[in-house]
């Protein structure tokens, strides 16, 4: 667990910052995924909309809940998200 956490800080810092012009809109957050509650840096994507933040924190929503990507072959379940942390 403390792997992704540390992988997922560093892939962070590797990402160029955002243009002035790319700023977030309003509407990328909070989000929902059955009763999780989806907040920043943590995003979902919607069709036909701009993506809402860094691909590394990218997560997807499903029926059986939200998931957060490594890879085609690997996938983290998101029980909570501590925005306050």
């Amino acid at each position: 667990m403390h792997q992704l956490l540390l992988l997922l800080l560093a892939y962070s810092f590797l990402l160029p910052p955002p243009a002035a012009s790319a700023a977030q809109p309003s509407s990328c957050w909070p989000k929902t995924c059955g009763s999780l509650n989806i907040t920043c840096p943590f995003w979902v994507e919607e069709p036909g909309r701009p993506p809402c933040g860094p691909p590394a924190f990218q997560l997807k929503c499903n029926s059986s809940g939200a998931f957060l990507s490594r890879s085609i072959y690997q996938a983290y379940r998101v029980e909570s998200i501590f925005p306050k942390n």
